[in-house]
């Protein structure tokens, strides 16, 4: 099923306890793929803390950060890949308004591509020049030249590779106001084909042991649809009884409608149970 990039994420969000853990900063799988949205952009998985322009929240303490949780915030992301850093869902054009295409992200290209803009979290813009290109790639000057105000020529959203002395555009995406979104026709819309669905052994049927929805799922499914659902998911980690456990709710924009479950997560007690796992098990979930 291909989603919208602006509604996968407001979908696929993740608790905020999640990324203090990881110190990751990272709400959605929109805020560490590449600007086409069909794969995780690798600068993410080098270090769990990362610069890169994505949201303005304010963060919560952070709790500390274990030696091990770069590993596991690696072997998280790479669940989500099909094949090398691909997505197994692409995520499609981003879908917003104008005033907010440059609101969380940092690399864009001119009207004209010949000339790419940064914008850093602290709202600062720089350009880099075209250097030399040809008709499919294009060479910039990694020298930046401060701009004293945000450009007004901006075109596409991009991500970039960088070098000593160029830089390389290697994914890009317009914006688009259409939030039209078609299921396909052999999309879940029952609660019944849902909760055997959750359950089926070639998934990850822990997240199903306690399941509960509403008596009613329309809406939920129109939302779904159109991006406007909103979901919520969170992990915990007993220490004393060395369990680890995590819980996941998808509910309508109204609130009336929802579906939910949970589980204690699978593993050596030992070996596999941490708060980072519990944390990064909700994503999966």
């Amino acid at each position: 099923m291909s989603l919208r990039s602006h509604g996968q994420g407001e979908i696929l969000k993740l608790s905020t306890k999640l990324d203090s853990t990881t110190r990751s900063q990272r709400l959605r799988i929109s805020d560490i793929s590449t600007a086409d949205g069909r794969e995780i952009n690798p600068i993410f998985l080098k270090s769990i803390q990362s610069n890169a322009r994505r949201n303005t929240f304010q963060w919560p303490e952070k709790h500390e950060i274990k030696p091990g949780d770069l590993a596991i915030w690696r072997k998280a992301v790479k669940s989500l890949c099909a094949l090398e850093l691909r997505l197994s869902t692409p995520l499609g054009p981003w879908t917003m308004q104008q005033s907010d295409w440059t609101q969380n992200w940092d690399w864009f290209t001119s009207m004209a591509t010949d000339i790419i803009y940064h914008q850093d979290k602290q709202s600062s813009w720089n350009e880099y020049p075209l250097k030399e290109g040809t008709r499919r790639t294009k060479y910039f000057h990694n020298i930046p030249r401060t701009l004293s105000h945000p450009p007004s020529d901006i075109k596409e959203r991009i991500s970039v590779k960088t070098h000593k002395q160029i830089i390389t555009v290697w994914s890009r995406c317009t914006r688009t106001e259409d939030n039209a979104v078609i299921l396909p026709s052999n999309c879940l819309t029952s609660i019944r084909d849902i909760k055997s669905y959750l359950q089926r052994t070639d998934n990850e049927p822990w997240i199903s042991t306690h399941f509960e929805s509403s008596k009613l799922i329309a809406t939920l499914l129109k939302d779904f649809q159109e991006g406007n659902a909103l979901a919520v998911s969170n992990g915990s980690y007993y220490e004393e009884f060395r369990v680890g456990a995590a819980a996941w709710k998808i509910q309508s924009k109204d609130g009336t409608e929802f579906i939910a479950g949970g589980g204690v997560i699978p593993g050596h007690p030992i070996r596999t149970k941490s708060i980072t796992i519990s944390h990064v098990q909700d994503i999966m979930s």
